[in-house]
């Protein structure tokens, strides 16, 4: 059972969420561009994923962003990636997420804080959304 790829894909899912939900919240000038950041770092440095994903900018786009085959877990320690994660994060440490926006990005997550399970913070709402998989595998592997 490889559980890591589900692993980095949940954290991708999760960090593409915090970042449309900082592309509402902060002022143009203060946001990280994360998005930005992965696709041109991506698209610089093809060697992890060229051979996997489809030809043409538009295929390549989708598949950098979307593919199930999670080509981006290789770069998630790339020095302006991380960056950008890092200021993102900062960002969204600084403000009160509104629930509705979490509810519409992270629902599971929402559901935990209305129950009082877990904290809208943004490393809380990465981690639970990564601890998803985690529930996933365990109920899988108990049966």
């Amino acid at each position: 059972m490889k559980v890591g790829p589900a692993l980095t894909f949940a954290l991708r899912e999760a960090i593409f969420a915090l970042a449309q939900i900082e592309q509402e919240l902060i002022a143009p000038e203060n946001r990280s561009g994360c998005l930005a950041v992965i696709e041109e770092v991506m698209l610089d440095e093809p060697q992890y994923w060229k051979k996997y994903y489809r030809t043409g900018f538009n295929d390549s786009l989708l598949d950098i962003r979307y593919s199930l085959s999670d080509r981006i877990r290789y770069y998630w320690p790339h020095s302006r990636i991380k960056n950008s994660v890092e200021t993102m994060m900062v960002n969204l440490q600084g403000v009160d997420i509104p629930l509705g926006m979490i509810s519409q990005y992270l629902p599971k997550q929402f559901e935990r804080i209305q129950s009082g399970e877990l904290s809208a913070m943004p490393h809380q709402l990465i981690m639970d959304k990564i601890y998803d998989v985690l529930r996933a595998y365990r109920y899988g592997c108990a049966e």
